[in-house]
């Protein structure tokens, strides 16, 4: 999961330093550089700290993380079996972006599930 690069992403959004988000979520500039490079994985009470810091839920961390890694590696929307579970469950109308991000979110709640 491609949680540093999220994380990165919105702290560029809202034009922050390392330094700065560090300071606001309570822990030094390298281990959040680390964090962003995907050298380091946060502990749960990190990601929260981040995410407060960055004013969005852990979840939206999660969601665009979910989002970089299916860009980087496209898989899965064309495979039979989840097609037609997606025929089967999600409402009708969805773009591909909408139904990347359901896909996502699905895939990463079923992970916590087998932990």
């Amino acid at each position: 999961m491609k949680i540093g690069q999220a994380i990165r992403q919105m702290r560029e959004r809202l034009e922050l330093t390392q330094e700065q988000l560090a300071l606001a979520a309570g822990f030094d500039a390298g281990n959040l550089s680390r964090i962003e490079l995907g050298r380091q994985q946060p502990s749960l009470k990190r990601l929260i700290s981040i995410a407060h810091a960055l004013n969005v839920q852990v979840s939206d961390i999660a969601l665009r993380a979910e989002a970089l890694e299916q860009v980087s590696s496209p898989k899965r929307l064309s495979e039979p079996t989840q097609k037609s579970f997606y025929d089967a469950y999600l409402p009708s109308g969805l773009n591909p972006d909408q139904l990347e991000i359901l896909q996502a979110v699905a895939e990463t709640l079923l992970k916590q599930a087998r932990k």
